[in-house]
């Protein structure tokens, strides 16, 4: 997917909440245990997120098939230049 908005647009928090309701359970979400990841904690606690999302309440069925279940690869196409902080 490509985005091509204006500054100040909202883009990245759409694509970080793109993320989180798409991204399969990473050691981000819980704490590993053992050397593996606990997925049912850290999808309770990425639920916490979508608690009261419209498209939860809407339409379960999507929200179901697909939450925590595509891996997503973000890319950060931003250039830094030289003695400038991004």
């Amino acid at each position: 997917m490509r985005v091509c908005l204006p500054s100040h647009f909202g883009k990245t928090f759409n694509l970080s909440v793109i993320e989180e309701f798409f991204n399969v359970v990473t050691c981000q979400d819980a704490e590993p245990v053992n050397g593996s990841i606990d997925k049912a904690a850290g999808r309770a606690n990425r639920m916490k997120l979508f608690k009261d999302s419209l498209l939860r309440e809407e339409n379960p069925e999507f929200f179901e098939e697909h939450f925590c279940k595509i891996p997503v690869i973000r890319i950060n196409m931003k250039v830094r230049r030289e003695g400038h902080v991004a």
